[in-house]
């Protein structure tokens, strides 16, 4: 299978295990009274909110399949800034909520199934977007988390690491045979001597 026939069986399978969270029966496998309806039901439109902002968020870049948009940029602004994939974060939100408001183990273990399909699915992803961005996607998921929201201090601490590497001097031996001169703080390129008038 090539790369395109890969991500479309990955689709077909997400749409299957979203089957069985939604369409299997509900049970009594725990009573379904009116505060699991409505942590269920906030769990359902804080999924449905942060798939569609997610989603919006893309906007060319968006594709049905994990597969990356060619001409697709790298988004790590708004949303993505949080979070690498809040689109699999909304949905398994969505799944959460329907499965614990539902009373039935069988839609608990679907959405257990559901979280590692997705992990699997996000890693498989990565790797061709490691491929398409290179070390800029590396850095990007060096400092924010793949589904859950990226603590402050984490992105502050990823933020300041790639700034003093960014700032730190080059091997001066190295440097030197590009020629550059050593010396106290950063080389400085040899200039050619000057020609005395005659």
């Amino acid at each position: 299978m090539n790369e395109k026939q890969t991500g479309w069986a990955f689709v077909a399978m997400q749409v299957a295990l979203l089957a069985l969270v939604i369409f299997l029966p509900t049970g009594t496998d725990w009573e379904r009274t009116p505060s699991v309806q409505a942590v269920g039901l906030f769990l359902n439109v804080a999924g449905l909110a942060l798939l569609a902002l997610g989603a919006l968020g893309l906007g060319r870049s968006l594709t049905p399949t994990p597969v990356p948009v060619e001409s697709g940029e790298l988004k790590t602004t708004g949303l993505y800034s949080r979070m690498r994939h809040p689109i699999y974060s909304g949905v398994i939100l969505l799944a959460i909520g329907i499965a614990g408001a539902s009373g039935s183990i069988l839609r608990v273990l679907a959405t257990l199934a559901l979280i590692g399909f997705f992990y699997l699915k996000a890693r498989w992803e990565e790797d061709r977007l490691v491929k398409k961005f290179g070390r800029e996607y590396e850095a990007y998921a060096a400092r924010v988390n793949r589904f859950l929201p990226t603590p402050n201090a984490k992105i502050k601490a990823a933020n300041s690491a790639a700034k003093q590497k960014a700032t730190e001097e080059p091997d001066l031996p190295t440097a030197t045979k590009r020629g550059y001169t050593e010396g106290k703080g950063r080389p400085t390129p040899k200039r050619p001597p000057k020609k005395r008038k005659r």
